[in-house]
């Protein structure tokens, strides 16, 4: 095998992994948000309960996090600090979960068989989880502990632009995980015989609209020749904000028939807007997707033209 067939190779499966990690990541997110919702309006009860389980569930996201800065780090030294990092918090973590999560089966489940609250297997398939996660984090421990030779080798100089690179993808990734794991949720609590079925459908396909920001912004900066990156990024920015545009229009003329369509249909899918009495998930939705990418638009064309004009 070639070498640039190697390396080819090796980033496919570097996107593969990435993308089933992200995938799962999406789903548990989605469950930790439907478990933490009603604890609002019950003004925190059940909080004491349900919090080692919350932070259970961002354990996918912070590893996906954690292995995309892993791999876009070249520095030995740098990936040391990552695995250290990633090391400490997990165990940390579930060895402060774990007994909270015992004695809350004790305390508000009394080891009842299976309670069941979005599994039917809670709460030990969260233990399971919690255990699982702990034994992750002490092998990556041993490795990290094993290879501290490597805390002797000369770090990169600190680029701010890469520190805004990771600030970026954690913003971009928790945002866009919540919205695709409520995408495939909305699967399990659909109604299939609702009568404002025509409306519900592209507030649903709001959801999976992220994901496309997502890959605009994943495959952006792996593009190397520059007009090839202005091109797609124009163009990707284009059916984007048509895409929203079109879903945007759908929503608007639903409501028009039906202005009860979300306290009628669509309360399951934003609960805490609907705790909150305003469906605050799909405005919030609304304002970062559409309003965003027009500006974008607006911005790229501006910066375009004034270009041509400079030419």
């Amino acid at each position: 095998m070639k070498l640039k067939e190697f390396i080819t190779s090796r980033h496919e499966i570097k996107v593969v992994i990435l993308s089933l990690l992200f995938l799962v990541a999406s789903l548990s997110t989605a469950y930790g948000w439907y478990l933490f919702v009603p604890i609002v309006p019950h003004y925190g009860r059940m909080l004491a309960t349900y919090f080692p389980t919350l932070f259970t569930t961002g354990v996918p996201l912070f590893s996906f996090f954690i292995l995309w800065m892993y791999w876009h780090t070249k520095n030995i030294a740098n990936r040391w600090k990552i695995l250290r990092i990633y090391a400490i918090v997990l165990v940390t973590l579930m060895a402060l979960c774990i007994p909270f999560h015992i004695l809350s089966i004790q305390v508000s489940f009394g080891w009842a068989p299976l309670y069941g609250v979005l599994s039917p297997l809670f709460p030990y398939d969260q233990l399971v989880l919690m255990i699982l996660y702990l034994i992750l984090g002490i092998g990556v421990a041993i490795y990290v502990v094993r290879h501290r030779d490597y805390d002797f080798v000369s770090v990169t100089l600190p680029n701010p632009m890469r520190k805004r690179t990771y600030v970026a993808m954690a913003f971009v990734s928790s945002f866009t995980a919540y919205f695709l794991g409520l995408f495939f949720e909305v699967f399990f609590i659909f109604d299939y015989v609702d009568p404002n079925w025509y409306g519900m459908i592209p507030v649903i396909l709001f959801n999976f609209v992220p994901i496309l920001g997502f890959k605009l912004y994943f495959y952006y900066r792996h593009i190397a020749d520059e007009d090839k990156k202005q091109h797609y990024y124009f163009r990707s920015l284009l059916i984007y904000t048509i895409t929203t545009l079109v879903l945007l229009t759908w929503v608007i003329i639903a409501v028009i028939i039906n202005p009860y369509l979300f306290p009628e249909s669509l309360s399951n899918f934003f609960m805490l807007g609907f705790a909150a009495k305003v469906p605050i998930g799909f405005f919030v939705l609304l304002i970062l997707i559409f309003v965003e990418s027009l500006v974008a638009v607006i911005r790229y064309c501006q910066r375009y033209l004034k270009k041509s004009h400079e030419k």
